[in-house]
């Protein structure tokens, strides 16, 4: 999958975006954790787990310091897709 940070804010492709890489990328989940609050980090890990829904707010909190990290890591994610195209 391409890196796009021009994904629209909750659009699916940015939703999957920021949970592959917050399940497989330890540092994004570690910057997105530290500007979160424990109920907003708790709440998504449930989510993640299918067991409840995400707050219109915390999805916008989330989306919007997902879009940071993109930003600041792009560079990082695009060559960790394409060492994972190769294997």
């Amino acid at each position: 999958m391409e890196i796009n940070p021009e994904y629209p804010l909750n659009s699916p492709e940015a939703i999957e975006l920021a949970l592959k890489y917050y399940r497989e990328l330890p540092i994004t989940r570690q910057i997105i954790q530290s500007r979160l609050t424990a109920k907003e980090i708790a709440e998504l890990s449930l989510a993640f787990e299918g067991e409840c829904d995400i707050s219109k707010e915390t999805i916008q909190k989330t989306d919007a310091i997902w879009l940071e990290v993109l930003k600041e890591f792009n560079p990082l994610l695009h060559q960790y897709e394409i060492s994972r195209k190769k294997s």
